[in-house]
């Protein structure tokens, strides 16, 4: 069963956390349309470059507060060596420039 029966709004929420991390784990990325934060969401990971850019065209971090974990902290979420950024390393975008 995909949803737990009854109006119990704890009990979805409970039962949609258990099906993204099954997902999850299994190593199919979710993008959560029910969180505001953005490495709750679709990008998982922020790293250095996006917050530097971050910091150049906000630097009073007055747009969207609170959006970014790695902002509030003011550190990356992600450790990546990757050069194209935590987004691709986060989600093994696959290297074509052999094709």
């Amino acid at each position: 069963m995909l949803w737990p029966r009854g109006d119990d709004v704890a009990g979805r929420n409970a039962r949609l956390r258990q099906i993204l991390e099954w997902h999850e784990r299994r190593g199919m990325p979710v993008f959560d349309p029910h969180t505001h934060v953005l490495e709750d969401g679709g990008m998982k990971a922020t790293d250095w470059a996006q917050l530097g850019f971050k910091r150049r065209v906000d630097p009073l971090g007055l747009l969207n507060p609170g959006k970014m974990r790695a902002w509030e902290e003011q550190q990356p979420t992600a450790a990546t060596q990757d050069p194209r950024g935590a987004f691709a390393a986060a989600y093994r975008v696959a290297d074509t420039s052999a094709i």
